[in-house]
């Protein structure tokens, strides 16, 4: 959910400060999806703690900011733009409703909800889960194992007109910051998996030769 909000500079600061509590919204994470993000922590060489507990709070970071043409100036206007992140257990409509109650007490800052997706997720035991974690342990010298993600994906999209869907990719290194990379050395044993998913899904048998 992304939101962008137009102040006086100071109340604009103001303002950002108090939407921090949106962190602390209570967040009712599905059994299942909890067993997976459990599971996928005690496996070696997995997220850190402090990336894994993403999954299961919101988060707010402040993207971009800008107001104001000289520091010994009052700027006449700021404007904001706020990338808020739903895990599973909290919906757009939980949190543009604290959002609404949180900025009724600064009146003078008026925002917009430049983009929104409810969370989703897609169940290890579907038939498209099943395959893409079969592909990927007789490709790879170790077994693959479900995880849960926060970062955004077209995955959001396909679900939405209702296909279930999965996500496998390069591993990707420093995400979401400065640096971001992956190693394209992956790629053909990714390829390879992908292949061997879909023909399993699919029903067409196995590939074999890659």
């Amino acid at each position: 959910m992304i939101i962008g909000g137009h102040c006086t500079a100071d109340r604009l600061n103001n303002a950002l400060s108090d939407l921090r509590v949106l962190e602390d919204l209570q967040v009712h994470t599905p059994v299942q999806a909890a067993d997976v993000i459990r599971a996928a922590a005690a496996i070696p060489g997995s997220d850190s703690p402090a990336a894994r507990a993403t999954m299961t709070r919101v988060t707010v970071n402040l993207g971009c900011l800008s107001g104001g043409t000289s520091a010994n100036l009052v700027p006449s206007s700021a404007v904001d733009g706020l990338d808020i992140r739903l895990p599973l257990g909290v919906s757009v409509a939980d949190v543009k409703s604290a959002v609404s109650s949180i900025l009724a007490h600064h009146p003078a800052i008026t925002w917009t909800v430049a983009r929104r997706y409810d969370p989703t997720r897609t169940g290890v035991g579907t038939p498209i889960a099943v395959a893409g974690l079969q592909a990927g342990s007789s490709v790879l010298d170790v077994p693959e194992f479900p995880d849960m993600r926060i970062g955004g994906s077209d995955a959001r999209l396909w679900r939405r007109a209702g296909m279930e869907t999965i996500v496998q990719g390069l591993t990707a290194y420093n995400p979401g910051a400065p640096d971001e990379q992956l190693h394209i050395d992956e790629l053909h044993g990714l390829l390879a998996i992908q292949a061997i998913a879909a023909s399993a899904f699919l029903g067409s048998g196995p590939i074999t030769g890659i």
